[in-house]
């Protein structure tokens, strides 16, 4: 009786299960979005375009940086915008997102060249963000950046 019970529950909750599934934002596609996210903040961080890293970042973003400083969307923005911050050359790779509803993470190395006013900043490094989407837009709301050993 037992077996028959639990046959008939797998049998009437397969089909939710299922329709629920179908149901969830495509997984893939919002990995493909904030992937897009991340290259283009590293792409628009070289090009010095502090417009496009704005647009990036939400209000209350904020970077933990190597050295454990802390800084804001707008000292970062400002940073870019009167060159203090000049990225010679920026490499994202080994890119990995994980998504949560409206929430993402994402992990990554970095390879950059340049300097942020006197220090340079040539060198290996691990990043991790956290994302959100509102409005159906994903922002960066916080990233911490670790220098690795090469």
């Amino acid at each position: 009786m037992k077996y028959c019970v639990a046959i008939l529950s797998i049998g009437f909750l397969f089909p939710m299960l299922v329709a629920a599934a179908d149901s969830a934002p495509d997984s893939s596609a919002q990995k493909e979005a904030v992937t897009k996210i991340e290259k283009d903040w590293a792409d628009a961080s070289k090009a010095g375009d502090a417009k496009k890293v704005e647009e990036q970042l939400s209000d209350d973003f904020t970077l933990t940086g190597p050295t454990g400083v802390m800084m804001d969307k707008e000292h970062y923005v400002a940073d870019i915008r009167d060159h203090t911050l000049v990225l010679d050359s920026i490499k994202l790779d080994d890119v990995n997102v994980r998504i949560y509803g409206n929430a993402a993470v994402v992990t990554a190395t970095l390879a950059i060249s340049g300097k942020h006013g006197d220090f340079d900043l040539t060198g290996s490094y691990r990043i991790t963000d956290t994302l959100i989407k509102t409005h159906d837009k994903w922002q960066k709301v916080a990233e911490q950046v670790t220098a690795t050993r090469d």
